[in-house]
Parts: structure tokens; C-alpha cells; sequence
């Protein structure tokens, strides 16, 4: 009879009454497949990523799944050997977390010894209410590979408990954070703070959040030239000053710079037909942050015409959250010669101040009522039949307005 083999692992059973001069070969080989057979144990690696299905698991291997690992360096890469629990040393500041071994759904425990380390929040390294983490020696926090590189940290623990802080105006009442305390304990008082120079801004201590109001600079009204006999004519106003308002949080107040920038009234022109001068434009923290423009002043008349308002300051060219044009100027009149009164030019009113009024007097020469304030535009000047020339009136000069919120007690 042949040779035959077992069924499970094909070990060869020698012929009975044969194979005289091979039967010790073929023993000795299948004792040494006996002996492979019997060292199946799996590697901390196959352990870890749990894929071999032929390995048996010593006590050695398996303790990789649950065992203190040594102690790891902090790095922006931070990578986790054999282990569930690590003490991570240094203050590197930590973006991602790998395994040296990966899988998903593999977890591990660390303890950062050092305070000061920033754990940075991104969509592979994703921690608690989405906002980074600075350590404080002796907290803790768990991390799971959830799906290829995303490592989630769902439990986060503090050796200094304090509520999370998200990103600032975020008083999301889901969550105790300190932005909701903050404003949950109420706003405490409001101090209204009136700038008419130029300058650095300083916030209140406490202040949360603020009421910005910028308003241009008024224009000046347009001057005449001399008159004849038998002319009566006027200059127009100055454009009142454009409004601008936005609500802003301190930390936005503090990134702006806050600087004040209050815009000069609008000078008149000198006496004849000369245009009247332009208001300033007024801001807070920059031009891009909260600001207004100042009014367009009018335009000189000739002997024997008028002329038009300027234009009020362009709220379309404003920045903040409530924008407001600036008023235009009224124009000069011409009477005919049968007629003895001058009239000039309204100012334009602005958000916080009024136009000059347009006046109507029988006299040589009328000049122009100035600009109210603040950003209220100037008149313009009026010639009376023979009367000599006249400059018109100074706008308003603009203001900026802060209306600060401070934090309760």
C-alpha cells in the first residue's frame, strides 16, 4: 500500500511494511512541520491590527492592547508605539496623532505631563466643542483612530477644570462656556464715551462689546463774486456728513487698532467764485473697519448766476453694519433785478448734526450761516444787487461716538 497523508495538515504516514529506507525522512519532516505548526504565536503587530487568522496570542502580545507604553517625546506629529496609556513629555505643540501600528478604532490614553502644549482642533485631530486645547500638567485626554488619519478625542480631562472657551461672541448656551458666563452675569453698566479729536482708542476695563457711530465731516458752502446792478444771486451749501454704525466685540475692537480719526470741517473758499471746501472723512480702527465720509462742498458763483448744493457725504462708500448718506446741500437762488433780496444755499444735515439754514435778507452781501454740529454742512454766501463778493460758511466738523457694554460683576 502507498503512502498516505493525514487530512487536516498532509503529514505523510509512512507505508506499513515499506518505505525501509525512507521512512525517518519522511518522519523527521513531518515532525519539523509539527514544530512550525506549534510556534503560531502572533506578533504585537498582528495583535494591534487583528487581520491574522492562523496566530495564537500570548499573554506578552496581548498586554500590547491594554499596557502603559514608555514615555513619548511631544512632536507635531506625535506617534504612539505598543500600548494604551502614554505619558507624553515636553511642550511641542501637537497637529496630528498616529500609531505606529494603525487601525481604526484603536484607542489610547495620554497623560500630558507639561503645561503650556497646544493641541490644535482640525478636521484630522478633531477635540471636544471644536476649539484647541493648552494643556495643564497632569491632564488627560482619550484618542481613537476613528477612520484612517481622523483621530477623534471625545473626553478631554483637566488637571485645572475651567469651562471651554470657543471662538469669541460664541455664548452658545448648550455648553458652559466661559463667553456665556461672561454673558450671563448681564451687562453691568454703559459709558457713552464722544470723541471729537483724533486719537487712540482705549476700551473701559470690563467692556464685552461696543456701539461704534462715525459721521463725516460737513462741507462748506460755495462764496460769490461781486454783483452789479440789476443781479441777485447766491452760492449753494455745503453736503452734510455721511453716518456710519457697527456693534463689535472687544476682541475685535483690539485687533482694529482702534484709532480714532474725527473728520475736519470744511473750510469755505475766499471771497468770490470759489468753491467751499470738503468735510473730512471720520473712522474708527481703519478705513475698513467702521467709516464714514464727509460731505462735497458747493461750488462758487459767478456775477449774475448761483450755483447747486454739494453732494452729502456717500453712505455706499461707508463701512458698518447701519449706513446713512449725508444730506445735499440746498442751491443759491437768482432773483430777477425786480427783486431785492438774496437768498443763499442750505447746509445738508448729517446723522448728527444739522445743515446751515438758507437766508433770505436785503442787504449787499449775506453770508452764509455755518454748518451745525456734528457734520452739518455750511451755507453758501448771497450778493444783493451792488453788493461785493463773500466767502461762504465753514461745515461741521464729524464725531465719532462709542458706547461701550461692560461685563457685570
Amino acid at each position: 500500500m502507498a503512502d498516505t497523508t493525514t487530512t487536516k495538515h498532509a503529514f505523510v504516514k509512512p507505508e506499513v511494511n515499506a518505505s525501509d529506507d525512507t521512512w525517518g525522512t519522511k518522519l523527521n519532516a513531518d515532525l519539523d512541520s509539527i514544530d512550525n505548526l506549534l510556534d503560531v504565536r502572533a506578533s504585537n503587530a498582528e495583535v494591534l491590527t487583528g487581520t491574522a487568522t492562523n496566530r495564537t496570542v500570548n499573554p506578552d502580545s496581548l498586554a500590547a492592547l491594554w499596557e502603559r507604553g514608555a514615555d513619548i517625546a511631544s512632536a507635531t506629529v506625535l506617534t504612539l508605539g505598543d500600548g494604551a496609556a502614554f505619558n507624553v513629555t515636553g511642550a511641542i505643540n501637537i497637529t496630528d496623532i498616529d500609531w505606529t501600528v494603525p487601525k481604526d478604532g484603536r484607542g489610547a490614553w495620554l497623560r500630558f505631563a507639561s503645561a503650556g502644549l497646544v493641541l490644535t482642533h482640525s478636521a484630522n485631530l478633531q477635540l471636544p466643542y471644536g476649539v484647541n486645547i493648552t494643556t495643564v500638567a497632569g491632564d488627560w485626554g482619550y484618542f481613537i483612530q476613528y477612520s484612517g488619519d481622523q483621530v477623534i478625542c471625545p473626553c478631554f480631562f483637566s488637571a485645572d477644570p475651567k469651562a471651554p472657551t470657543p471662538t469669541a461672541g460664541d455664548n452658545d448656551t448648550s455648553i458652559a462656556t466661559t463667553a456665556f458666563v461672561t454673558a450671563a452675569k448681564g451687562i453691568g453698566s454703559v459709558v457713552k464715551r464722544v470723541f471729537t479729536t483724533s486719537g487712540p482708542f482705549v476700551a473701559t476695563t470690563g467692556m464685552i462689546f461696543a456701539l461704534i457711530e462715525v459721521v463725516g465731516g460737513g462741507a462748506a458752502g460755495g462764496s460769490t463774486g461781486n454783483s452789479v446792478a440789476g443781479e441777485t444771486f447766491g452760492a449753494g451749501g455745503g453736503g452734510g456728513g455721511a453716518y456710519s454704525a457697527a456693534v463689535k466685540t472687544a476682541a475685535q475692537i483690539t485687533a482694529s487698532g482702534g484709532a480714532i480719526v474725527v473728520g475736519a470741517a470744511g473750510t469755505p473758499g475766499a471771497a468770490g467764485n470759489q468753491p467751499g471746501g470738503n468735510g473730512g472723512d471720520s473712522s474708527f480702527g481703519g478705513v475698513s473697519f467702521v467709516f464714514a465720509k464727509g460731505g462735497t462742498g458747493a461750488a462758487g458763483a459767478a456775477t449774475g448766476g448761483r450755483s447747486n448744493g454739494g453732494p452729502g457725504g456717500d453712505d455706499t462708500l461707508g463701512i458698518g453694519d447701519f449706513k446713512v448718506p449725508g444730506q445735499a446741500g440746498g442751491p443759491g437762488v437768482n432773483f430777477p433785478t425786480t427783486n431785492p433780496l438774496a437768498q443763499t444755499g442750505f447746509g445738508g444735515s448729517a446723522g448728527m448734526g444739522f445743515g446751515a439754514g438758507g437766508a433770505t435778507q436785503s442787504q449787499a452781501t449775506l453770508a452764509g450761516l455755518p454748518g451745525g454740529l456734528y457734520g452739518g454742512g455750511g451755507g453758501g454766501n448771497g450778493t444783493r444787487a451792488g453788493g461785493g463778493n463773500g466767502a461762504g460758511a465753514a461745515g461741521a466738523q464729524g464725531v465719532v461716538v462709542v458706547t461701550e457694554f461692560i461685563k457685570g460683576p
